[in-house]
């Protein structure tokens, strides 16, 4: 993996661009959540989908500097 620096990473983040992802993987999680909320239980195996994919775009949004440095 290589390493980048935090000028790098700010930069990324507050590029245009990913600005217009990030607001895009919000939409998404709300889309989500709203289905769920009006679907919950109904199907157990979309229900775990729903929330897996709801998880893991919190995870993309959560992403810092500090998950891009490398371990030692």
């Amino acid at each position: 993996m290589s390493v980048i620096s935090s000028t790098d990473f700010y930069n990324w983040k507050s590029d245009p661009v990913t600005t217009m992802v990030m607001i895009n993987i919000n939409e998404r999680i709300e889309q989500a959540k709203q289905i769920l909320a009006g679907s919950a239980g109904l199907d157990t195996n979309n229900d775990n989908y729903l929330r897996g994919y709801i998880a893991a775009n919190n995870d993309i949004l959560g992403v810092g500097f500090e998950d891009m440095e490398e371990s030692e």
